[in-house]
């Protein structure tokens, strides 16, 4: 026999909402994985979109991260747009990565030859 919502609100009242006595009440290690944002940074860079702020995110996380300046450089080839030479990206990028290190992107790293790291799954 159906029930009307009235006859439902009775049987199943509302109850007054109470925290979890499971979950914290404010949870500050909430994070969403939204993938490698240099992958994306470099894949618009390498189409033209927004070449110059997209490789200045990249050097500056790279910077961030230890890698030396002769890897960041190596890079070139790989972001030289149709158009330019890599010595012409070359000199984009070695101001790029001064003005990371004076803002202290790089602190506490020695700038030496790093090599990457990889993970294998």
């Amino acid at each position: 026999m159906p029930m009307s919502f009235e006859d439902f609100m009775a049987a199943f009242p509302a109850q007054e909402k109470q925290p979890s006595k499971h979950a914290p009440v404010s949870d500050d290690t909430f994070f969403i994985d939204t993938g490698d944002v240099n992958a994306q940074r470099l894949r618009a860079a390498r189409t033209g979109v927004e070449w110059h702020n997209n490789v200045r995110d990249i050097v500056a996380s790279m910077v961030s991260a230890g890698v030396s300046d002769e890897i960041i450089v190596a890079l070139a080839p790989a972001i030289t747009l149709d158009g330019y030479t890599v010595d012409q990206t070359v000199a984009e990028l070695r101001p790029m990565i001064r003005g990371a290190r004076q803002k202290g992107f790089g602190e506490g790293q020695i700038d030496e030859v790093s090599s990457p790291q990889f993970q294998c799954h």
